[in-house]
């Protein structure tokens, strides 16, 4: 009987585990949050470790015109957009999320 319940409460432990860990995301771009001002794009990560994540905003031409890499010891989650000419351009945060911006 012992070994049934010790058997049982292992399955569900290790179920648990990689349930938890299924669910965990592969990217973390996906939580990052981009708020566009006048002036500045704001990063917003809620609550989770980052140690590098490149930040790139790019002309209409693919060109690379403002540049930085983000982590957990920042705490300016910003980019300076106010020099930037008008245009249309592209906010590539790490490799698989883009947000589009007109200035």
């Amino acid at each position: 009987m012992k070994t049934k319940l010790f058997s049982l409460l292992t399955v569900i432990l290790l179920t648990s585990i990689f349930s938890t860990i299924t669910a965990m995301p592969a990217n973390c771009q996906d939580d990052i949050k981009v708020v566009i001002s006048e002036k500045k794009i704001w990063f917003v990560a809620d609550e989770m470790p980052v140690k590098c994540l490149c930040i790139k905003v790019k002309d209409m031409a693919g060109k690379v015109v403002l540049e930085k890499c983000l982590s957990s010891k920042i705490a300016d989650w910003s980019i300076n957009t106010e020099n930037l000419p008008k245009g249309d351009y592209t906010v590539e945060v790490g490799k698989d999320k883009m947000v589009k911006f007109k200035k």
